[in-house]
């Protein structure tokens, strides 16, 4: 609670992996509150994936076929929200690391002069916190000072907004990336414990990739099981195996998507006893 305004902080766990950093903007009724205004918040997302040094980022624009790592610090903005750019980072040695995903919401407010940016890369620093701008716009400048980045301990800052429309104070808009496991293979769990021990849906390789890439699962208990891939909007547009799989052996698919359109597509493994899904993004 801040004089009229009103926040709320949630982070909410996903059984398959993903984390959802949720901001919420509301107010009390009053006579500034009834004009329209916008509301920013920063995320400082520092992951030290499997230790602190080592760390890569990419940029990835599905429209544009794109996919280019970040050697120095950057501020960053989507651009085109059509074009649908997200960031990966990654642990260089294992590859594990994490997709941020813009929201719809967060797409609907681009940048102006006070938020200026909607991401930031830089090298770890522990008094970089905040950006000692003593104005109410962003002071980028306090992060920016050419570093390379790439190998590096990165800090990644990612941006949303919201517009509280005129009129009516008590709006509640809501906010917040999508942060997506990368390498780690994810399944719903069948009990409480979690992926049983023997099941895995391996990342793509490559990912992304350009036309075609391969899967690779085992199960645990010999089933029949399909393997398909679905569009962004959750359309099922290829079926990729189907039939009886042995326990413990490894299956490696191909995924064909010289006949799709660029864009970020799931993986699901079904079967009797076991749903995992992996995402894969087609840059043409």
């Amino acid at each position: 609670r801040a004089g009229w305004y009103r926040y709320r902080i949630k982070w909410h766990f996903y059984a398959d992996g993903r984390v959802w950093p949720e901001y919420s903007f509301s107010a009390a009724s009053a006579v500034c509150t009834e004009n329209s205004h916008r509301h920013h918040a920063y995320w400082r997302f520092d992951f030290d994936l499997d230790g602190s040094d080592g760390e890569r980022v990419r940029e990835i624009n599905p429209t544009a076929g794109t996919s280019v790592v970040i050697e120095t610090e950057a501020a960053r903005t989507w651009g085109d929200p059509a074009d649908g750019v997200y960031w990966e980072i990654t642990d260089d040695a294992t590859g594990l690391g994490y997709e941020i995903i813009p929201s719809s919401a967060d797409l609907e407010l681009p940048v102006d002069s006070f938020s200026k940016l909607d991401a930031l890369v830089v090298r770890h620093h522990p008094n970089e916190i905040d950006d000692n701008g003593f104005t109410c716009a962003i002071n980028q400048g306090r992060f920016l000072n050419g570093e390379g980045v790439a190998g590096q301990d990165v800090v990644f800052w990612y941006r949303s907004g919201a517009l509280h429309t005129a009129g009516n104070p008590w709006e509640c808009d809501i906010v917040g990336p999508t942060l997506v496991p990368v390498g780690l293979g994810t399944a719903a769990e069948p009990d409480a414990e979690g992926l049983p021990e023997g099941y895995e849906l391996e990342r793509a390789q490559p990912n992304p990739f350009n036309p075609s890439t391969t899967v690779r699962f085992r199960v645990a208990e010999a089933q029949r099981v399909s393997l398909a891939l679905y569009d962004a909007l959750g359309r099922r547009v290829a079926t990729l195996h189907e039939g009886y799989a042995e326990a413990g052996r490894y299956e490696t698919v191909r995924v064909d998507g010289s006949s799709l359109p660029s864009g970020t597509y799931t993986v699901v493994l079904e079967g009797e006893s076991v749903r995992g899904t992996t995402r894969v993004v087609l840059l043409k």
